[in-house]
């Protein structure tokens, strides 16, 4: 071999690594940019959870009425869509089977309300439910979905892994279904 095809292949050789780490770099980068809009999803997601969830607790001092229940449904039914996208972020289905059963309640009473003429004492109960579970709701979200090193406490967790009090909600949410005669 001559000495200047031992050159050719030195300068091939050295070619193919440099595309072979510019590569490898492009792609880290990538993956960085792709972890970072999942995580702005995540957090714009649970954000606006947060606020429809604190919404429909301004007003639990507030005895329940048609309207409360039409506005607690609307928060409700944002909320399910929120928490859908937030479970699809994480790969997981944990804030929207929740959301679904609070819009089953809701509904629940909706329908009574609109064969009775009233709230009974069960519909009453269903709403409590509703205004205690989502209190609860609350504190666990940022418990599982945040990372409590973060500086500012505002970084979300892509790899959550501490949600059993999240499981533990919605099969008791689910418990409390079963226990109410539902339309």
């Amino acid at each position: 071999m001559t000495n200047s095809a031992k050159w050719i292949w030195v300068w091939m050789v050295a070619l193919v690594l440099a595309c072979t780490v510019f590569l490898i770099e492009h792609q880290k980068k990538i993956e960085q940019g792709t972890k970072m809009t999942l995580q702005s999803i995540l957090g714009t997601s649970l954000f606006q959870i947060w606020s429809h969830y604190t919404d429909i607790l301004a007003l639990k001092s507030m005895p329940l009425h048609e309207a409360r229940l039409a506005e607690v449904r609307l928060k409700l039914a944002a909320i399910e869509a929120y928490s859908k996208t937030a479970d699809e972020a994480v790969r997981s289905q944990l804030l929207n089977p929740i959301a679904g059963k609070f819009l089953t309640l809701s509904d629940s009473i909706r329908e009574s309300y609109a064969e009775n003429g009233e709230f009974s004492e069960e519909d009453v109960k269903k709403y409590a439910i509703i205004m205690k579970d989502s209190e609860a709701l609350i504190s666990l979200m940022y418990k599982v979905y945040y990372d409590s090193d973060s500086v500012e406490g505002g970084e979300v967790n892509l790899d959550i892994s501490d949600y059993d009090e999240l499981v533990a909600l919605n099969n008791r949410l689910k418990h409390d279904l079963d226990g109410f005669a539902m339309k």
